[in-house]
């Protein structure tokens, strides 16, 4: 666990410093050679784990679908493909989670390290394909045991895909809830008077839930000094801090969890509802009446 400009590869970093030492990369360096490089030609890398299950796979196509914006998660990193030697390094860690455009959360998204253990690389460029098993090891002065490390992983693993599962459906319904002030706005030059009052209960339940889950006021560092953090921001808070040199789930730290998720399934109670009942409900009323649907 430390930091290092080689954790990136830059082709203008000369591999020392002016002023300071250089420490050496942190994570798994991999090297590759591209004799002949095609246009459009995707690189991939998988790494699995002993079960064979995926921990991360990155490529040399960048996500289309990806939105930068203040307080939230970094892109994920692309490969090179271009002619020659290339260099990338792993930093160990499972995805990049998913955020809440564009709302400002001041938290890390990024996932926790893998740990110890067997793992397997798989190179694939065009037809060409090469699988290289490593390990990774773990630290020699850690008192942390298998157990502890397993323990810890699942701990982890599960908040982020609670995290993962909570911003998607903070996405949807927010995106849903867009289209239907539109239609709201429609309804009120018609005679759709009841159902526009239906249209309008549904819109302000989502509102509600939305203010709840996610605190949009935000715009920079330390705006939560004015303005309180929504759940999703307090559930990453405990993820994050749950990470640690020397993982071990701790009391503490398991005491809050415990009452996150509590908090958590009566709120996706709510947005289950919302999006597999209350939207597909409004969605055939307004189909009925010739005004559309909600995508």
């Amino acid at each position: 666990n430390w930091g290092s400009p080689l954790n990136r590869t830059n082709e203008n970093f000369s591999g020392s410093g002016t002023f300071s030492g250089v420490n050496p990369a942190n994570g798994l360096v991999i090297y590759y050679s591209i004799e002949s490089p095609v246009k459009d030609q995707e690189v991939s890398i998988v790494i699995t784990d002993s079960n064979g299950k995926t921990v991360r796979k990155l490529s040399s196509k960048a996500d289309e679908n990806y939105q930068s914006y203040g307080g939230g998660p970094p892109s994920e990193p692309t490969l090179s493909a271009k002619k020659g030697m290339n260099r990338m390094v792993w930093d160990l860690r499972y995805p990049i989670l998913t955020g809440a455009p564009k709302a400002y959360i001041e938290g890390s998204f990024n996932s926790h390290r893998a740990i110890p253990g067997n793992y397997e690389l798989t190179f694939t460029y065009g037809d060409y394909s090469k699988k290289v098993p490593f390990q990774i090891a773990d630290h020699p002065l850690a008192e942390t045991n298998m157990n502890d490390f397993k323990e810890w992983d699942e701990f982890m693993k599960t908040m982020e895909a609670h995290i993962n599962d909570m911003h998607h459906k903070v996405n949807s319904i927010y995106t849903s809830r867009g289209q239907l002030e539109e239609i709201s706005k429609k309804l009120s030059e018609g005679n759709n008077n009841t159902l526009k009052t239906e249209v309008d209960a549904l819109i302000s339940k989502m509102k509600t839930w939305d203010e709840a889950m996610i605190q949009r006021k935000s715009k920079a560092y330390d705006d939560v000094e004015n303005f309180l953090n929504g759940f999703t921001a307090n559930y990453m808070f405990v993820f994050n801090q749950s990470e640690s040199q020397t993982p071990r789930v701790n009391e503490p730290n398991r005491k809050e969890f415990e009452l996150m998720e509590k908090q958590w399934t009566e709120l996706n109670k709510t947005a289950i509802q919302i999006i597999e009942t209350e939207l597909p409900a409004i969605n055939k009323k307004l189909w009925e009446a010739g005004i559309g649907a909600v995508r």
